[in-house]
């Protein structure tokens, strides 16, 4: 356990760097450039994901991850920035990430069994925490913008810790 908490921690840290030092948009135009970082994922920030043979896929859920991953990189980037356009942008598209597909919820709905409510409550914790973050930096308050991304990360850690292992090894 506390190996994988260093190691999310020094990729965090990792992440948090780049994102300080890459240069902002000289135009006065703030939007987030979703592939400027990391534009070998640039399928997986979309509708699709390709797999290893190239044929398009629905996004399951580890393509649905990968593309919080971005969004919550995106969202350290606008707070080392304190730019709340980049900040808000990233917590939207957190709160409004793709479903799951069809066939793939019913598989994970078969390993949760009766955790499945529980799962479904912490997806619907992190979408309401994200809309508050969402809503906070549109507010312009530093302050009530670190607490709720504060919340909202230690809520995707929460699902992570409970659920990530065991779907991971399940539903591949």
């Amino acid at each position: 356990m506390k190996n994988s908490i260093r190691r999310t921690s020094i990729s965090l840290v990792g992440t948090l760097l780049l994102a300080a030092c890459a240069p902002e948009s000289g135009d006065g135009d703030h939007r987030p450039d979703s592939t400027s970082q990391r534009p070998d994922r640039e399928a997986e920030t979309t509708d699709t994901v390709r797999d290893s043979s190239t044929r398009v896929v629905l996004p399951g859920l580890l393509g649905i991850m990968t593309g919080l991953e971005t969004q919550m990189a995106q969202i350290s980037r606008g707070l080392w920035l304190e730019n709340f356009d980049t900040i808000a942008a990233g917590a939207d598209a957190v709160a409004n990430h793709p479903r799951v597909p069809p066939e793939e919820f019913q598989r994970i709905s078969s390993v949760l069994g009766e955790e499945m409510s529980s799962f479904g409550g912490m997806d619907t914790r992190v979408h309401d925490l994200a809309v508050r973050l969402g809503e906070e930096a549109r507010g312009g308050q530093l302050g009530a913008v670190l607490s709720a991304d504060a919340e909202l990360r230690q809520a995707c850690v929460s699902c992570h810790s409970t659920f990530r292992e065991r779907l991971r090894e399940e539903i591949r």
